[in-house]
């Protein structure tokens, strides 16, 4: 996704443009400095309109962004950097799935398995359950880890199967693991 490879602006510069509530995961836009425009009447539009408001918008894939300077971003990539004061990792992780949900405790750096091993059920899944597919008159449970698929087992429940698949995800996936 080319927003999420933008290297953001000075967190100095981020911190004059934004206030972050980290229990809300709601970002503001500040009265910011008249220097940040090209004219005092722009300074005077923008900060007219913007001051205090919550800065957001709807982007591709649910993912709340904002535009600053004629760019638009990811607003979790700002936050990132407005708590941390350091370039945001190449993935950040919504724990919750919640691609909206930016509140502190929810943000946390990942590696692209790791948000895969966090992600929801598929659409065109027919078990309800990940890593369960239908087999015959069983079900299979399988697992990915690091590119390769993983048989655990053929199961007469789809329950079963679940219950197999969320063991070895509790243990090869860690904190990222998730079966629904």
């Amino acid at each position: 996704m080319a927003l999420q490879t933008l290297i953001l602006p000075d967190v100095e510069y981020l911190r004059e443009c934004f206030r972050y509530d980290p229990d809300t995961g709601k970002l503001f836009w500040r009265l910011r400095p008249h220097r940040h425009f090209s004219t005092l009447q722009t300074a005077l539009a923008v900060n007219s309109k913007c001051a205090t408001q919550e800065a957001r918008s709807v982007g591709n894939h649910s993912y709340l962004q904002v535009r600053l300077d004629g760019q638009m971003y990811l607003q979790h990539r700002i936050i990132w950097k407005l708590q941390t004061g350091k370039e945001p990792p190449p993935f950040i992780d919504h724990k919750d799935l919640n691609r909206q949900n930016n509140c502190w405790f929810n943000l946390r750096e990942a590696t692209k398995s790791e948000q895969n091993w966090n992600s929801g059920v598929r659409k065109d899944n027919k078990s309800g359950y990940k890593g369960v597919t239908p087999s015959g008159k069983k079900w299979r449970a399988s697992i990915g880890v690091n590119g390769a698929i993983y048989h655990i087992g053929s199961f007469s429940t789809v329950e079963e199967a679940a219950a197999a698949y969320e063991a070895e995800a509790r243990k090869l996936h860690g904190e990222f693991w998730r079966t629904k």
